[in-house]
């Protein structure tokens, strides 16, 4: 059987087939890919075979074949400086949610997931949210006038904000949808030409 790991606990794997059921399947020995050093061998969005076995009242499945990835993302291993673990594989599109408080989603994060996720030719949308949580003086520091007029193509990016003004002169031209709601306080409007900019 083939199919896709939506789930991974370091000993337990489950596999969806595409049917209404996951099947729980381990790896059976050790099970490496060549190639590639990293702390654990199969990663969500992995491929693989599996042939299902009868263990006392439960079936479970044996791995037995990774199949070749399209992408995957990794980071260093925290107690094996040499070692990575891979994230995820075969991914198709990758969304980052980002938060300007509670918590601060610091640029330097966001700078690194982008350039791993470019490095791997893997499509990012970036997903802005709690505008609820600013307060007065800080909702003022971040209205329209003062965005920038630069503009970064090849890329795309959700803003779960205000709405936007279509009119202003930072965003005209770069979106291929009218907003779900006009700005009516300048505050989604200066969120998307900060990420224009």
């Amino acid at each position: 059987m083939t199919g896709i790991v939506y789930k991974s606990t370091g000993s337990w794997y489950w596999i969806s087939t595409g049917e209404a059921i996951l099947h729980k399947c381990r790896i059976k020995g050790k099970f490496r890919i060549k190639g590639i050093k990293s702390t654990n061998p199969i990663a969500v969005g992995d491929e693989v075979d599996f042939k299902l076995e009868t263990i006392g009242d439960e079936e479970v499945g044996v791995i037995t074949k990774i199949h070749e990835r399209k992408n995957f993302i990794v980071r260093k291993s925290v107690n094996l400086s040499k070692q990575t673990h891979v994230i995820a594989s075969n991914i198709d599109q990758v969304f980052l949610l980002v938060t300007v408080k509670n918590p601060l989603t610091l640029t330097t994060f966001i700078d690194r997931f982008l350039v791993t996720a470019e490095a791997y030719s893997i499509q990012t949308i970036l997903l802005f949210n709690k505008i609820d949580t600013y307060n007065a003086e800080e909702y003022t520091q971040v209205k329209a006038p003062q965005v920038s007029a630069n503009l970064v193509s090849n890329r795309k990016v959700c803003i779960i904000d205000s709405g936007y003004d279509i009119n202003h002169p930072v965003v005209t031209g770069t979106s291929g949808k009218k907003p779900w709601n006009q700005d009516t306080d300048g505050h989604g409007t200066h969120v998307a030409g900060t990420i224009a900019a």
